[in-house]
């Protein structure tokens, strides 16, 4: 076993997990709550608790996926736009984990990039996958063969969120993403407008209108990257039964009959083990 050590960092949560880096199996695993508007000491707090109970392997190699915006290459936290992880804005990453991870071999990963490139470990046989993440905002990542792909095929920095979808110049994000869906039914969050979907047909039909309508706010990018596998991951898939079928259909009719559309039933781990992936090639 080559072990690999690999920490996500979500907006209410961190996972960390040994991947072994021979067959990208996931072994030892934990998840801890996190409170995401809280101090820096507090985050270290979280991140020594989850690791107490992964340290039967002691990985030389860690990855770290964590949201944008983010210096990747130097570790250093940026200014989120909803104030999300507010105490990592500027901070040296790498140096403020060194020594609770053993070591400073860390690389720094987007996580929906990390969860696009797990997809691609899962999903061996698709040469083009564009990878959705439905978390309180979305994420994407277009991976090729493997590689993540920033050409001219798709949107800049592989990223949808910001793309507008229309003269309001509202963005796919404002418009589309969980906590909007939300907000715009009048629920504090997607699981609420899910539940009571689930017993309302009007608002399972909205919800069915507003997610095939994103899919035609990606029709130019579906269309130029032409996807053999769409997959969706993040918390908002919880609710895939109400909207998957719609989302699929409407993504076939941009991409084409022969594109995959799956949910993910487990992002974290998936994107671990993309992230694991990121430090054994680093």
């Amino acid at each position: 076993m080559t072990p690999v050590g690999a920490l996500e960092i979500g907006g209410s949560h961190v996972s960390v997990a040994v991947v072994d880096g021979d067959d990208w199996s996931v072994g030892e695993y934990a998840r801890c709550a996190l409170d995401s508007s809280g101090s820096l000491a507090a985050f270290l707090d979280v991140v020594r608790d989850c690791l107490r109970t992964v340290q039967s392997v002691a990985p030389d190699r860690w990855a770290v996926a964590i949201p944008g915006p983010f210096d990747y290459v130097n570790g250093i936290g940026g200014v989120h736009p909803r104030g999300k992880l507010a105490a990592l804005t500027g901070v040296d990453l790498r140096n403020a984990l060194a020594p609770l991870l053993g070591t400073d071999r860390i690389v720094f990963i987007n996580d929906a990039t990390a969860f696009g490139l797990g997809s691609a470990l899962d999903h061996p046989g698709h040469r083009r996958l564009l990878a959705l993440t439905f978390g309180s905002g979305i994420g994407s990542v277009f991976v090729e063969d493997s590689r993540v792909v920033l050409d001219e095929r798709v949107p800049r920095g592989g990223e949808i969120y910001h793309l507008p979808t229309g003269p309001d110049e509202a963005t796919i994000e404002s418009r589309y993403g969980p906590a909007a869906l939300a907000a715009a039914q009048g629920f504090a969050s997607f699981h609420e407008l899910a539940e009571h979907a689930r017993n309302n047909p009007h608002a399972a039909a909205r919800l069915r209108a507003d997610v095939t309508a994103l899919a035609d706010a990606l029709a130019p990018w579906l269309g130029s990257f032409a996807p053999d596998l769409v997959v969706c991951g993040g918390g908002a898939c919880h609710a895939w039964d109400l909207f998957g079928a719609a989302l699929s259909r409407r993504i076939a009719e941009h991409a084409g009959t022969a594109v995959r559309v799956v949910a993910c039933p487990d992002t974290e781990k998936v994107a671990l083990r993309g992230a694991a992936a990121v430090a054994m090639a680093t």
